[in-house]
């Protein structure tokens, strides 16, 4: 189908060119995009006859039991140099970071899903897969000064993922009640929120923590260092600062409930070297919450003795080095 759509577009490029009136170009362009749709919805529909005709049964069945989303789609790379964005009839045009794409609207109804027991796998999925959700996003809004620091527009799902693993791990509940459990949630640990930047391919030293749940008090040590060795500074940056938060969170209350301390050293320069630092974001103590200790770094460029963070903190690398469960 490519290679037609491609022969086709060249073709028309080459006709439009020597037309000469407006009007006349107005027209073509039109017709193009009627027969480009036309071609397009024909090929899906064709599609989705092969599939359910070879496996004999609706072609949404062929999918995997822990899909979970009530609306299935197929989607489709758009090749002409006609780029279309918008809805026509059944058909969704967009564009995303991998080029234009377009999409068919299909699948099985929500109130079947609710109802018929063929799909008790996909109910119980889709519960899971939701309080996963609903607990890495209190995760996040607790950590939310400190996230923002960098920049991931991928971060959210990572999390959601990581979240799911947390809640698979849930050896007690029945399958579609299964938790988010203290004792599970060291598989958060190492999580890194910029997947451009990780914090072990960033700063090059031992780190030592700790976490005192008696005092609400964590402390970050770093060593004396050499940036121009042991940091792996983008270009454009002339300094560099450490942060610490710690926080704790609540996933089994209804409400949103959790404390988040920081705290950042001097904003330094990369170019000298750097004293043995400590920082000691601090919490109310005795809390029964898990604590999460989390540790990163931001670059910066001086420009007329300001400091402005590299290009809003695509590079910075920020991390859970700790996990206290409580």
């Amino acid at each position: 189908m490519a290679t037609k759509i491609s022969a086709t577009s060249m073709t028309f490029k080459t006709y439009l060119r020597i037309s000469r009136s407006k009007s006349e170009q107005k027209g073509l362009l039109r017709t193009a995009l009627f027969y480009f749709t036309t071609h397009l919805c024909r090929c899906q529909r064709r599609r989705i006859r092969q599939v359910s005709k070879a496996k004999r049964a609706p072609w949404y069945s062929t999918l995997p039991e822990r899909t979970s989303a009530s609306i299935l789609t197929i989607m489709a790379q758009q090749k002409s140099f006609i780029k279309l964005e918008g809805r026509i009839g059944d058909l969704t045009f967009y564009k995303t970071q991998n080029g234009y794409q377009t999409r068919e609207k299909g699948g099985v109804s929500a109130s079947r899903i609710a109802t018929d027991p063929k799909f008790q796998r996909t109910r119980e999925n889709n519960a899971e897969f939701g309080r996963a959700n609903a607990a890495a996003k209190r995760f996040r809004d607790a950590l939310r000064a400190f996230i923002q620091l960098t920049s991931d527009a991928k971060m959210t799902n990572r999390l959601n993922s990581r979240m799911s693993r947390v809640v698979k791990a849930d050896t007690v509940s029945d399958r579609g009640e299964r938790q988010v459990l203290n004792e599970n949630l060291g598989i958060l640990n190492g999580f890194g929120f910029n997947s451009a930047a990780s914090l072990s391919n960033t700063l090059f030293v031992k780190l030592e923590s700790s976490i005192d749940r008696s005092t609400g008090a964590a402390l970050v040590s770093i060593p004396a260092l050499n940036p121009k060795v042991v940091i792996a500074k983008p270009e454009g940056a002339t300094h560099y600062q450490f942060s610490a938060a710690l926080a704790s969170v609540n996933f089994h209350s209804e409400e949103a409930e959790f404390s988040f301390a920081m705290e950042e050293s001097d904003v330094l320069p990369l170019a000298d070297l750097g004293e043995a630092l400590e920082l000691a974001p601090t919490l109310a103590p005795e809390t029964e919450l898990p604590l999460f200790l989390a540790f990163g770094i931001s670059f910066y460029q001086e420009v007329n003795g300001k400091h402005y963070p590299l290009n809003n903190g695509a590079y910075n690398a920020l991390s859970i080095i700790k996990i206290d469960k409580g």
